[in-house]
């Protein structure tokens, strides 16, 4: 039998925008149903987590979900995870403006810097050195397309500790792995994408 979804499965609200979102495009809602959980997840702050065993204190489990929707053509798989994305794509949208914003101060502040850096150096260092402005925090929810060099450059500065990696296919997570890797040998992206799924840090 398909799977199906009802209404106390979900809370409430997202049940209610979830029905009216799947009867309006005609998609089955148990696509929509999956991908916001999958969505909900990816906005989520990094910092929230469950500790599962009293007695483990380093074993947290965040709330990082993967999925991917398998079907046949035609059968609207765009359109459910478009259901889970649009509100997602409105904040981003607001979070990018503003960190616009912020990098104009910030632009302005360090051209400061560095005129003030040159006057130090020049007066043979006997002032305090001038104080570098703080980097801005570049937030972002979402990504559609990415490399790991790529990705590492989105939450080098992100305060949120994750981002949400939506692609239309599977051929473009696995597709970008070692795009700028010399070794066609051995893959050095995919053992990294595996260290992703448990939401880890990484030093690099």
């Amino acid at each position: 039998n398909l799977p199906t979804v009802g209404q106390n499965m979900l809370p409430p609200a997202l049940w209610d925008y979830i029905h009216d979102q799947a009867a309006l495009r005609g998609v089955d809602p148990v696509q929509p149903a999956l991908q916001c959980l999958l969505a909900l997840s990816g906005a989520m702050h990094n910092s929230h987590g469950i500790r599962p065993k009293p007695g483990e204190p380093d074993y947290i489990e965040r709330p990082v979900l993967w999925g991917a929707t398998v079907g046949n053509p035609s059968c609207k798989k765009d359109a459910g995870q478009a259901i889970a994305l649009s509100p997602l794509i409105g904040l981003d949208t607001e979070m990018r403006k503003a960190v616009a914003l912020k990098m104009q101060t910030f632009n302005d502040s360090n051209a400061r810097y560095q005129d003030d850096l040159t006057v130090w150096r020049k007066g043979k260092q006997l002032d305090a050195r001038p104080i570098a402005p703080e980097p801005v925090q570049s937030d972002r929810l979402l990504v559609d397309n990415f490399t790991l060099e790529g990705l590492r450059g989105v939450l080098e500065h992100n305060s949120r500790g994750k981002v949400l990696v939506a692609v239309p296919e599977l051929a473009g997570v696995f597709g970008n792995a070692d795009a700028f890797s010399n070794n066609r040998g051995a893959s050095k992206d995919l053992p990294m994408l595996l260290r992703l799924y448990e939401s880890r840090q990484m030093m690099v």
